[in-house]
């Protein structure tokens, strides 16, 4: 099954037909405006921590950006890029539990054209993995918000399923799709605690999100049937959008996203937790906000998969030995 080609489909007027887009990034930016003030890196030891690299634990790392008052820094001994400056875990866990910000994700992820893209998307990476597992009975999906993926799963896949999440809503949003008993609502995603195997391991956009990468990966180690798979999907900071559009990529947003992993820090990160990397993929070369920046009548899109810039990195990870 070849999956090494990106879904693309007609995105150049997403954000007029769904505003909802717009809305959950200005109220991004309203919402760390209203840590940092009019200008400047947020400060503040009472709510935030100085830290360095995540995944190398090395402090010789320099500055690539600043936006809304997060500081991102690039890892001069493993290359990955991490907020230097990110929330106290408690304040973002209040954060991604009761902020608009988040209700206006979910109403994004809701549009018609979101809901054809990741159908798409999911079809492909699922099929494949459930073509590489000896018995794919189990799935959980961490970090599965209001459960697009799950549903996707019940209705195209013989799977027993299972959710996790530290959303308040979690129960009553995929209790139609989860039994109860097989959804876990956690205050985090590092200190949860679940005594069963699974043969699949998912994490649409997840890692990006969490303080301690290390932590999360084990916890998956510690899931997983000795043959099964985890599957990871991630923005990519080396993007062709982002070398385009600057601070302005959609990815960059220090409210949420606190770790960019490039191959060589997903790799050490991966060893680290017991795993190898079994496979490596890309997705949508080309965001709505380049199309004005482009050539449309060059190879763009074929120069974009080529030089590994598209907008999402995905990764199979397949347990070793920890």
């Amino acid at each position: 099954m070849d999956i090494s080609s990106p879904t693309l489909m007609d995105n150049k007027d997403l954000r007029n037909a769904n505003p909802a887009i717009k809305a959950h990034f200005d109220a991004s930016e309203k919402e760390m405006k209203e840590f940092s003030g009019a200008q400047g890196v947020i400060k503040d030891q009472n709510k935030i921590d100085n830290i360095v690299c995540p995944i190398c634990h090395s402090d010789n790392s320099q500055q690539l950006l600043v936006k809304w008052g997060g500081r991102y820094d690039e890892c001069k001994t493993c290359s990955h890029v991490f907020l230097k400056n990110p929330f106290k875990q408690e304040i973002l866990n209040a954060l991604y539990k009761n902020s608009i910000v988040d209700q206006l994700n979910r109403v994004v992820q809701k549009h018609s054209f979101n809901e054809r893209y990741w159908a798409a998307v999911y079809r492909k990476y699922m099929d494949f993995m459930v073509s590489q597992t000896r018995k794919p009975g189990k799935l959980i999906d961490v970090g599965c918000g209001t459960g697009r993926f799950l549903r996707f799963c019940k209705e195209n896949y013989d799977l027993e399923l299972f959710a996790l999440d530290v959303y308040d809503d979690l129960i009553a949003s995929v209790s139609d799709v989860v039994p109860e008993e097989n959804i876990f609502l956690v205050d985090s995603f590092e200190n949860a605690d679940i005594k069963k195997k699974f043969d699949l391991v998912t994490l649409w956009g997840v890692l990006e999100h969490c303080r301690s990468p290390h932590k999360i990966l084990s916890k998956c180690h510690d899931y997983l049937e000795d043959d099964g798979l985890v599957f990871m999907l991630i923005p990519n900071i080396h993007s062709r959008a982002r070398k385009l559009l600057g601070i302005y990529t959609p990815t960059l947003n220090p409210r949420e996203h606190i770790n960019f992993f490039t191959p060589q820090s997903m790799e050490k990160v991966a060893v680290a937790s017991g795993f190898s990397v079994f496979g490596f993929f890309q997705e949508l070369p080309v965001i709505d906000l380049m199309w004005p920046y482009l050539d449309e009548e060059s190879p763009v899109i074929d120069e974009i998969i080529s030089n590994k810039e598209c907008y999402y990195h995905l990764y199979i990870l397949k347990k070793v030995s920890k």
